[in-house]
């Protein structure tokens, strides 16, 4: 059963960006494509982008979804992150709340997320799933 509703899942989203990218652009994140809403042995991450149709392209935080033959590329400006606090993430700050340190640990990984998927970009999508990058080193 997981396996059907993840497929009629991937099958509606990928419909719905092709018919709204002539008016929107499309961005998902890491998390989203790793995320398994439907958790099952064997199953990819929920959100599986139609590499027949689609290709991701990172845009610093966010991966954006575009037609495979669209000849955008990463903007390296969108990864010039600035900070208030110059040594960040080095220097952090500290909270008391346990949620807090979690939720900062989270963003800090968002950014180094960003970084990787620039690196193993246009071979994004293997990464994620994991296991696959390795044919392209």
């Amino acid at each position: 059963m997981p396996r059907i509703i993840s497929d009629l899942l991937g099958k509606f989203l990928n419909d719905f960006f092709a018919l709204n990218m002539d008016k929107y652009k499309i961005y998902t994140t890491t998390v989203a494509l790793r995320a398994k809403l439907f958790p099952a042995p064997g199953l990819n991450g929920s959100l599986e982008i139609d590499e027949d149709r689609f290709k991701v392209v990172p845009q610093g935080l966010l991966l954006e979804i575009i037609p495979k033959e669209s000849s955008n590329e990463p903007k390296l400006a969108n990864f010039d992150y600035k900070f208030q606090t110059p040594e960040f993430p080095k220097r952090k700050p500290k909270f008391l709340e346990k949620i807090y340190n979690e939720e900062l640990a989270g963003m800090v990984n968002e950014y180094a997320y960003s970084f990787m998927n620039l690196g193993y970009y246009p071979h994004i999508i293997k990464f994620i799933r994991g296991g696959e990058f390795q044919k392209f080193q």
